[in-house]
């Protein structure tokens, strides 16, 4: 009997499960594109149209880093509203 020979069969046991992860998320992200798209038909969410036009300020934001553009898209975005739903929030927490 050999004592090498199991710390041998561990190192190929371990080879092989990190070759299959390996192999497994190869496999899922070349096949990403592959799967579903989900939108709101689907889902029977109605897309509402505040939340799409702040979605929509965020992306004309300028892609510049020098001060005045980041000054200029700093003053641009709309903070007023980001704590409306808190009140939402804590009462759904505390029922």
């Amino acid at each position: 009997m050999q004592i090498g020979g199991t710390g041998k069969w561990m190192w190929i046991v371990l080879l092989a499960v990190v070759l299959a992860i390996g192999v497994g998320m190869w496999w899922y992200t070349s096949h990403q594109e592959l799967l579903p798209a989900v939108d709101n038909q689907e889902t029977g969410v109605a897309p509402n149209s505040a939340v799409d036009a702040d979605v929509q300020a965020l992306n004309t934001q300028s892609s510049s880093d020098d001060v005045a553009s980041i000054d200029a898209d700093l003053q641009a975005t709309d903070l007023n509203n980001l704590d409306k739903e808190l009140g939402d929030i804590t009462n759904t927490v505390n029922q």
